[in-house]
C-alpha cells in the first residue's frame, strides 16, 4: 500500500473490497475495544463502527471531487501532518461513537470509539508509511 493513495473509490469501487475494507476495520475495532476493556456484545459494537466509518466514506465521496481525492487521514500521513492524524483520528472517533449512540450503546462508547480509532489509525499509518 505504500506508497499508492487511497481514495474512496479504492474501497467503494467493488462490493468484494468494500466487504474486505470493511472486516479489516471492524477486526481493528474489535481488538482496541477489547483492549480497552469492553466485553458487552463487542462484535456488535466493531460491526456498528466499521460500518459507520464506511457510511462516513461513502458520504464524503459523493461531495464534488471527492471519490478520486485522498482521504483526510492519508493525506494527513503522506505530509506528515501531526496536527491532521490526530484531527482525523478523533473526527473517525465521532464518527464511530456517532454510530455506537444510534446503535444503542450509550454505555463506554466514547472510550470504545477511540480504543477501537486507536488501532485504525496505528494501521493506516503504518500502511502508508
Amino acid at each position: 500500500m505504500a506508497g499508492e493513495l487511497i481514495t474512496p473509490s479504492t474501497s467503494l469501487r467493488d462490493p468484494g473490497t468494500m466487504l474486505l475494507w470493511s472486516s479489516g476495520r471492524a477486526l481493528e475495532f474489535w481488538a482496541g475495544m477489547k483492549i480497552a476493556g469492553e466485553k458487552d456484545r463487542l462484535v456488535k459494537r466493531a460491526l456498528v463502527g466499521s460500518a459507520s466509518v464506511q457510511l462516513a466514506i461513502y458520504l464524503w465521496s459523493k461531495v464534488d471531487g471527492n471519490l478520486e481525492k485522498p482521504l483526510p487521514s492519508i493525506k494527513a500521513i503522506n505530509e506528515t501532518n501531526i496536527p491532521g492524524m490526530i484531527l482525523t483520528y478523533l473526527v473517525r472517533s465521532g464518527v464511530v461513537y456517532a454510530g455506537l449512540r444510534i446503535a444503542g450503546f450509550k454505555e463506554n462508547a466514547w472510550r470504545d470509539a477511540l480504543a477501537g480509532c486507536a488501532v485504525t489509525e496505528a494501521s493506516v499509518i503504518a500502511m502508508n508509511l
